[in-house]
């Protein structure tokens, strides 16, 4: 399979926080607290008719306490909603920024302006930050983020960042979307030949793998890699999953390859209950719970496997379906009917970090959303999300799922009009 390198103008950013406020509209929301970014936000999502409505639960302060069903279902499915085109946020973040500045979508107006617009680059961040302020409602550490690199890094710059929107965006994700897709519409694609099942061309699939992700990164941002599994991953333990045990590297996460080998028998399998042994069926749960640096047994190469596997069943669903992918409806698949007894209590370690009465778990939106349904869907639920996965990892099988659906009609075209 021939990887294409797909490169367009992408505004976009993506930042952490040291410390955010909370407000009224649940324990764990986050507060916009500057009345004129909320009002630029009010503008961009105005503008935009596929965020209509949304504003109100995302970034109005106060932000509205739902208190019937129906309010608790539109605010859950409108949250997850902005986890899943959490990106889409930053491609608005970049355009407020732009517009603040006054600054034209072209390269010599910033090159112009480089002088005037860096003493306000930690005044333009906050609306990179609010990104994460909609999408994560939470109190989190920033250090060693790529975010906290843009913002401390001395070769950073706000033009930098401008003329390289990509930088904020996440490039992994963007990588393996278009892995998926175009081994979905490659018939000849090795990994659905019985060749890719010799570990030697397991690993040179791997390393081509590795080169398209590593070169889409420096073609898009001029810089290494340095996303992450979900927003806010700290750079150094992502290559560490990442990284290779052929490469002397003391550190042997070996992503790439454990995940075209779980792939790859995920696509021969006759039947789907390879992946739903990952992902979990309609009538079982599974228990994924990835640290995000090596605890206790846990080593990078065990953590770097459970990615692998995640990653793999998700890209395997999407190239065992049929017709166009729908990322709701996959999200819909995640749906559970359990005894109400089973599902008491579930994930409560999710919320025992609670600080000043305040929980600063990450990724946990306000309660009056736990047990509400996602897109209406009875048996969806975040607190059943929760009982499954870490809550980074349902925010990354969202945005994963999400890119696939956005990248899916571009890079089917391109894969169709090669000879």
């Amino acid at each position: 399979m021939q990887l294409k390198q797909r490169v367009k103008k992408e505004r976009s950013g993506r930042r952490t926080v040291k410390r955010l406020h909370v407000q009224k509209g649940g324990e764990n929301w986050v507060v916009i607290d500057d009345e004129a970014r909320r009002n630029e936000w009010a503008t961009a999502f105005a503008a935009d008719p596929s965020w209509a409505g949304m504003y109100d639960t995302l970034v109005s302060n106060p932000r509205p306490e739902p208190t019937t069903d129906d309010g608790k279902e539109k605010a859950v499915t409108q949250y997850v909603n902005a986890v899943m085109r959490q990106d889409e946020l930053f491609d608005m973040a970049i355009r407020i920024i732009r517009k603040s500045l006054g600054i034209a979508d072209n390269e010599p107006d910033i090159l112009t302006k480089v002088a005037s617009i860096e003493g306000r680059k930690k005044e333009m961040l906050e609306y990179l930050k609010d990104v994460h302020r909609i999408v994560s409602f939470n109190v989190m550490n920033n250090a060693g983020t790529k975010f906290n690199s843009i913002e401390t890094d001395a070769s950073e710059s706000l033009a930098s960042l401008l003329l390289y929107p990509a930088r904020a965006s996440n490039i992994f994700i963007q990588a393996i979307s278009t892995i998926a897709v175009q081994l979905k519409n490659d018939a000849n694609a090795p990994l659905k030949q019985t060749v890719t099942d010799n570990p030697i061309i397991k690993r040179i699939q791997a390393d081509h793998f590795k080169a398209y992700a590593d070169s889409l990164a420096f073609l898009k941002t001029a810089r290494q890699l340095r996303d992450g599994f979900f927003i806010g991953q700290e750079i150094d333990p992502f290559r560490k999953i990442l990284a290779s045990s052929r490469d002397a590297s003391s550190v042997e996460g070996d992503f790439w390859e454990k995940f075209v080998g779980k792939l790859r028998d995920l696509i021969k399998a006759p039947d789907n209950a390879q992946i739903e042994s990952i992902l979990g069926n309609p009538g079982t749960y599974v228990d994924i719970n990835i640290p995000t640096i090596p605890k206790g047994t846990k080593s990078y190469s065990s953590i770097s496997e459970s990615w692998a596997n995640i990653t793999a069943a998700v890209v395997a669903s999407y190239v065992k379906s049929v017709g166009n992918w729908d990322a709701i409806e996959f999200v819909k698949s995640f749906k559970r009917t359990p005894p109400a007894a089973e599902i008491t209590n579930n994930m409560l370690k999710v919320f025992n970090n609670p600080v000043g009465g305040i929980n600063v778990s990450r990724y946990i939106p306000n309660y009056t959303m736990l047990n509400s349904k996602i897109f209406g869907e009875e048996g969806l639920t975040l607190r059943r999300l929760y009982k499954q996965f870490n809550s980074y990892v349902v925010n990354y099988m969202l945005e994963l799922a999400y890119m696939i659906q956005k990248m899916e009609p571009s890079v089917k075209a391109a894969v169709a009009s090669t000879p």
